[in-house]
């Protein structure tokens, strides 16, 4: 069940994308990424901390042992600048085939990524689901639905399949006025309001 829920959370976190849905961001620092690296693609491999970045939007650097207010913001290009024989600086980053790749650079540096982050995978009951309680009804009726086409079971395919678009459309609609509300009042906004996470995998059973 867990595999129908993870396709599930995925399908939604797609589609939640494409109505403006903005609680994805995550900043993770990367502490000490040594020098010369062309690319994070060792840092964006299974299991490592950018294994489920979407779309990276800024990167900052400062050298390891220093305090935040140190970072500096390298510049976002088609192509990475080539610097001879690198500098102790990150000049520039790129966003290439799901790839970041990085200018040259010869020192260590602390790296800072900021971007969309899928959620967590569901891998048990227990899994935490990173959507407000309101996705609950979506996510259960999807992944009944996807239940009953392995099923083979046409009636549950069509009941579960209207629930989870009439479902999805009202999830949407709530999400698209949240963001909308958060537009008007951003002068008077110190910092962005999140969303909890929303409780545990639905469980669906049947013969």
């Amino acid at each position: 069940m867990t595999g129908f829920a993870q396709d599930t959370y995925e399908w939604l976190f797609g589609k939640l994308r494409l109505v403006g849905w903005d609680n994805t961001e995550e900043i993770l620092v990367l502490p000490a990424v040594p020098a010369g690296l062309p690319n994070l693609d060792q840092y964006q491999a299974n299991g490592q901390p950018l294994a489920m970045i979407v779309a990276p939007r800024m990167i900052r650097w400062k050298l390891p042992g220093q305090d935040p207010t140190y970072w500096q913001e390298a510049a976002f290009l088609d192509v990475p600048n080539t610097i001879p024989d690198g500098a102790d600086y990150l000049d520039s980053w790129a966003w290439l085939r799901y790839s970041i790749k990085l200018a040259n650079y010869s020192a260590a540096l602390d790296l800072e990524v900021t971007g969309e982050f899928l959620f967590d995978p569901l891998t048990s009951q227990e899994s935490q689901i990173q959507i407000s309680l309101a996705a609950n009804r979506c996510l259960a009726s999807k992944i009944a639905c996807e239940a009953a086409k392995a099923r083979r079971i046409p009636d549950w395919v069509t009941q579960y399949g209207n629930d989870a678009d009439e479902a999805y459309d009202d999830l949407a609609i709530a999400m698209t006025k949240a963001n909308q509300g958060k537009s008007r009042r951003l002068g008077r906004m110190s910092r962005r309001s999140s969303c909890g996470s929303g409780g545990t995998i639905p469980t669906f059973s049947g013969s």
